[in-house]
Order: structure tokens, then C-alpha cells, then sequence
């Protein structure tokens, strides 16, 4: 029988906080639906009640050297500070865009 440490070893998709479920109750599959992690991430946010935001698309980010922050500009040229960012933009195929100076690599 696995230890809660050694299960953390096979449950990759955990938020790893203190008094927070494990995502191992919304989902057993290793490589979940994209649904089911936005549901655990909200339930998080709102249970954290924390200034997150989700299905953000983000056109630029700049990184400020005098406050370590993040500056941010969305689609619609909203922009947006934050201290900690993090990207989830889920499994992605690789992009090549087709140039003459890309042919045969």
C-alpha cells in the first residue's frame, strides 16, 4: 500500500496545497479532460478566493525588472498586472509555418 507522499509520485495533475482535495477525486484519468482540470482549478480559485483569471488570451508579456511582476495585454488590449503567472495552454501539436526558409528541416 502506497503512502500519501508515494501516491503525490503518480498524481501529477494535485494542486500540492495545504487543505485542498486531491484532483484524484474529480478524475482518475492520467491524461484528464480539459473540462474536468478547469473544474478543480475553479473550485481552488473559489475556495482560495484567490485573483485568478481563466480563458485569457494573452497577446503580450513583459516582465518588469523593477517589480519582478508581469505586465500583461490581452486580445482585447486590456491590460493586466500580476506577481506570478502561469501559462496553462494544454498538449499542443508542434507548429512549423511553411517558409522557403524552413523547406527540408
Amino acid at each position: 500500500m502506497l503512502g500519501d507522499d508515494e501516491k503525490l509520485k503518480y498524481d501529477w495533475n494535485s494542486i500540492l496545497a495545504p487543505d485542498f482535495k486531491k484532483f484524484t477525486e474529480y478524475s482518475s484519468d492520467y491524461f484528464p479532460m480539459a473540462d474536468v482540470y478547469l473544474k478543480y482549478m475553479a473550485d481552488f480559485q473559489e475556495e482560495k478566493k484567490l485573483n485568478i483569471l481563466f480563458n485569457k488570451e494573452v497577446t503580450l508579456i513583459k516582465k518588469d525588472e523593477e517589480t519582478k511582476g508581469y505586465t500583461l495585454m490581452d486580445k482585447n488590449n486590456v491590460v493586466l498586472k500580476c506577481n506570478y503567472l502561469v501559462v496553462a495552454t494544454g498538449w499542443n501539436k508542434e507548429h512549423v509555418p511553411k517558409s522557403a526558409q524552413c523547406e527540408g528541416v
